[in-house]
């Protein structure tokens, strides 16, 4: 399959306890925000929706599959023009030991207070995850979790 890198996925995850699945993306040229801590995600690939895309994308990167995806919508992609992201979240019924890191240098949970004092982060993520734990997804997530 080819890839349509204007338009990508990425999720949310978020454990029982409320902390955040995050990875620390690599240090590769030509992807956006290498060598930061971020969300999962990526490209959604030609003839792909973006609900498979994230399931793919999740059992890449973790090596795991989620019970549960929740859309939250599409936003403008910050990587490119014209492209949108598609955000979804869902809870982590897993431990971090069982995650397998599939992409990226290291993947782990942080609670909500960790992310605030991260130094090396994509720049959306501290404002993300302060509006994600206002709304009611966040709780539902971490049910889901349970």
């Amino acid at each position: 399959m080819g890839i349509d890198t204007n338009d990508g996925v990425a999720v949310i995850l978020v454990d029982r306890g409320g902390r955040f699945l995050l990875q620390l993306r690599d240090e590769m040229e030509g992807i956006a925000w290498p060598g930061v801590w971020a969300i999962v995600g990526g490209a959604i690939e030609m003839g792909e929706s973006a609900h498979d895309a994230m399931d793919r994308e999740i059992e890449e990167e973790i090596g795991l599959r989620v019970e549960r995806l929740h859309a939250m919508g599409s936003i403008p992609a910050l990587w490119r023009t014209n492209g949108t992201l598609d955000l979804f979240c869902a809870g982590a019924g897993f431990a971090e030991e069982s995650i397998i890191v599939g992409e990226g240098q290291a993947i782990r949970f942080f609670a909500p207070d960790e992310i605030e004092v991260l130094e090396r982060t994509a720049p959306f993520l501290k404002p993300l995850v302060r509006g994600f734990m206002t709304g009611p997804l966040y709780e539902r997530c971490r049910a889901d979790a349970s």
